[in-house]
């Protein structure tokens, strides 16, 4: 990963993305009333957050790719085995329209930014204990670049993707649930 400043340069050039269709989602318990609260990210940072800094939203692509997320699922081969986890609530998200996305799953734009999938996918916890991981990293420079998210590959899943959202650059206007179980 490029250093700060380089990527904050970087992200300038960056081509944006825009998104409409549908995501998933997967909240504990805590969250079924508010399946879109940002507030979880306040209290535990993740692969693209530090805790405290900024507040994000995960989705993913499918609800398929939400279930590995949480290592609700793995795939063996041709088949998909469910796996027990604490209960869970699944939740389907129109995004309307989600405009000014950097795009993580393209391997040019993860070159222009000097990252790879390995960085991106790989264990980003270990660094985080001597300050942000790379991809932490990138969530900083990216908000503080004005994007109003990414789409980057799933860790889970490296053929499909995730997005992730800066919570005070989106609205009701850009995020509606659709279904939710």
């Amino acid at each position: 990963m490029l250093a700060d400043a380089q990527l904050g340069a970087s992200l300038s050039q960056a081509p944006r993305l825009s998104y409409a269709g549908f995501a998933a989602r997967i909240v504990p318990p805590t969250y079924y009333r508010t399946p879109l609260s940002c507030e979880g990210s306040g209290k535990k940072s993740g692969r693209y957050h530090v805790r405290g800094t900024v507040e994000v939203l995960y989705l993913a692509d499918t609800l398929f790719t939400a279930l590995y997320e949480i290592g609700g699922a793995i795939d063996v081969g041709e088949r998909i085995f469910d796996v027990p986890i604490t209960p869970r609530h699944l939740v389907s998200v129109v995004c309307r329209r989600l405009e000014n996305l950097v795009d993580l799953t393209a391997p040019d734009l993860q070159a222009l930014f000097g990252t790879s999938l390995q960085e991106l996918t790989g264990a980003w916890a270990p660094y985080a204990d001597r300050g942000p991981a790379p991809t932490q990293r990138f969530g900083l420079a990216a908000y503080h670049s004005g994007v109003a998210g990414m789409r980057v590959p799933s860790a889970a899943r490296t053929s499909a993707s995730n997005y992730v959202l800066f919570c005070e650059r989106f609205n009701e206007d850009n995020l509606r649930v659709f279904e939710s179980t």
